[in-house]
């Protein structure tokens, strides 16, 4: 029975590498790659995050649906 191969992340394949090869992709990217995980927020999301002043700012310059908002509550 084969193992089956689990994909490798950008940071795996990186911290795989030997030293000079890591400085190597540092010196042309200009950083190092992470597998870390980054929320991605939509604008409902900042909304139900903001006072009270922002979420009227929001919605008078149409940032955000009034539909969305209330979809969202439910």
């Amino acid at each position: 029975m084969e193992k089956e191969k689990k994909a490798r992340s950008l940071s795996d394949d990186f911290h795989s590498r030997s030293p000079s090869t890591q400085s190597m992709i540092k010196f042309f990217t200009t950083n190092t790659p992470t597998s870390k995980y980054k929320k991605e927020y939509t604008n409902v999301d900042k909304f139900n995050e903001s006072t009270i002043e922002d979420k009227l700012t929001m919605i008078q310059h149409g940032l955000v649906s009034p539909t969305l908002i209330i979809i969202n509550k439910l």
